[in-house]
């Protein structure tokens, strides 16, 4: 409880989140969003269990302020289970226990400054997602002790590697809680080791020079048709439907295909690329990955963590950039559509 004993200071800090003593010595919480002032009244803060309660509030309360999430209009009944319009007057904080929530609360909160926003944005939203889900379901299945539960769960509605990449973060979340010393043990490590052993790893198979080169031609000079949809006729057969202009747009495509081969680069990284990103250097030229278009959203850096990365143009590359047609985007994007 020393941690957060306001004897020596009259202010304690959960990043943006301050809680205060009152001069009748109640406390109060508070903190700034988008130039407004919130508050809300805790009362008296007497119990150590109180003050756990109320430190994973303002940090779930400081997580969803830098990620976007925090709801104005309903904010209270959110983070207090508080209807709008009553009182809030020496409102204690509703109890909050260690589970699997809490606990990826918890590791987000002290690491948000140092993730990745992409990992952010992307892995840490999906687990969101899970937790929100299975909580709504049964909530039961976040105690520490029906981790199996959760585990099942998850592998009932996700594939396998899927799931194991949401385990190895829930896992670090777990691990930090131990070191913090708000839990004492994790069954999650020992199920997950024997997860990761019994996946069988796909065989990395790739293209030959020769298909990939049959493969780029067949983009530039295509003569199939590319399948639209498929319906089931009246009388039980399948009807398949193909585009009109698949010519046209096998060689829409065609540039991207290509780049893609002689950059090695992720499709997310190649929908974000912008003409600003050409670089020239005197004699040199560069391609600069530093973005991601992923859910609709362009995202800064990219997926592996690198801030930017600076790829050399060859002739062939330098060839295929300059017939690439400069089509009008709202982003100055490459490729477009």
């Amino acid at each position: 409880m020393s941690q957060y004993n306001l004897k020596t200071s009259s202010t304690v800090k959960v990043g943006k989140v301050s809680i205060s003593q009152e001069k009748a010595g109640n406390y109060k919480l508070r903190f700034s969003s988008n130039g407004q002032r919130y508050s809300h009244g805790l009362g008296n803060l007497e119990t150590k269990k109180q003050w756990s309660a109320i430190t994973d509030i303002c940090q779930k309360i400081d997580i969803d302020l830098r990620i976007g999430k925090f709801n104005k209009e309903s904010w209270k009944s959110d983070y207090f289970g508080i209807l709008n319009g009553k009182s809030e007057r020496n409102l204690a904080p509703i109890p909050t226990t260690i589970n699997l929530k809490s606990i990826w609360e918890n590791y987000k909160s002290i690491n948000h400054e140092t993730a990745n926003p992409v990992t952010i944005k992307t892995t840490w939203h999906l687990i969101d997602q899970r937790i929100a889900t299975i909580e709504n379901t049964d909530s039961s299945l976040l105690e520490i002790e029906n981790i199996e539960d959760f585990i099942n769960t998850l592998k009932s509605k996700y594939a396998l590697t899927t799931v194991i990449v949401d385990l190895v973060t829930i896992n670090a979340a777990i691990n930090l809680a131990i070191k913090q010393k708000k839990i004492t043990h994790n069954p999650l490590s020992v199920i997950l080791s024997a997860m990761q052993k019994t996946r069988v790893k796909k065989k990395v198979k790739a293209y030959s020079v020769e298909e990939t080169k049959q493969i780029i031609e067949c983009f530039y000079n295509c003569n199939y048709l590319i399948k639209c949809h498929e319906r089931k006729l009246k009388d039980g057969t399948q009807k398949i439907y193909y585009f009109r202009n698949s010519k046209a747009i096998a060689l829409h495509y065609a540039p991207l295909i290509e780049f893609r081969f002689l950059t090695g680069c992720r499709p997310s990284e190649a929908f974000a690329l912008t003409w600003d990103d050409i670089i020239v250097e005197g004699k040199r030229s560069y391609i600069r990955f530093n973005k991601v278009y992923r859910d609709g959203h362009l995202l800064e850096g990219t997926k592996n963590g690198v801030e930017t990365r600076l790829f050399p143009i060859n002739n062939q590359l330098k060839n295929l950039v300059e017939k690439i047609p400069k089509n009008p985007s709202k982003n100055n994007l490459i490729f477009t559509a």
